[in-house]
């Protein structure tokens, strides 16, 4: 899928984030993400942009923690100034694949690829939507997660920074989240 725009924000009447990708072929696939799946989800996803991170400096592997620590911070910087944070979301003329109803998140699906994540959603109906996103798009998601996150008052803390670049940069096995 070609992503044009996601969204990630909470809907305080359903308790829930709900996550919505537009594609460039005009398509939108609304998630629910509940707090059940958000807790595990949380810590996952920064670890899997973690090692994306790492794994991008691993020419550097001579470097000193904090250099490292220093410059995975400064290639997230320069993705969030590369992202659009101020377009809203356009939810004009839009199909909708799945149905008209949002994926209620059941399980998670996260696989490490070079300079990117492949990130599956399914719902108990056995729909699923399957996501590639570049390091700079895992970057801006995490940045939308951690808003709503907030917003939500879930107690889902942003982890510090050294906890979220100090990861080896060894490819991971496929993590499953439910």
């Amino acid at each position: 899928m070609d992503i044009h725009q996601i969204s990630v924000v909470y809907d305080r009447n359903e308790d829930r984030l709900l996550m919505r990708i537009r594609s460039r072929q005009n398509q939108l696939y609304p998630v629910w993400i509940t707090r059940r799946l958000a807790i595990r989800l949380w810590p996952a996803f920064n670890d899997s942009l973690a090692k994306i991170s790492s794994a991008a400096l691993a020419s550097q592997a001579t470097l000193h923690p904090e250099a490292r620590e220093m410059l995975v911070e400064s290639a997230r910087a320069e993705n969030l100034k590369k992202s659009d944070f101020k377009t809203p979301f356009d939810e004009s003329n839009l199909e909708q694949p799945l149905g008209p109803l949002p994926l209620l998140a059941h399980e998670v699906q996260m696989q490490m690829q070079p300079g990117q994540l492949g990130f599956s959603v399914l719902d108990a109906q056995g729909r699923k939507l399957g996501l590639q996103l570049a390091q700079s798009m895992v970057t801006a998601v995490r940045e939308l997660m951690l808003k709503a996150l907030r917003e939500s008052e879930w107690g889902i803390e942003d982890p510090p920074a050294a906890a979220t670049q100090a990861a080896p940069a060894v490819p991971a096995p496929s993590r499953l989240l439910n």
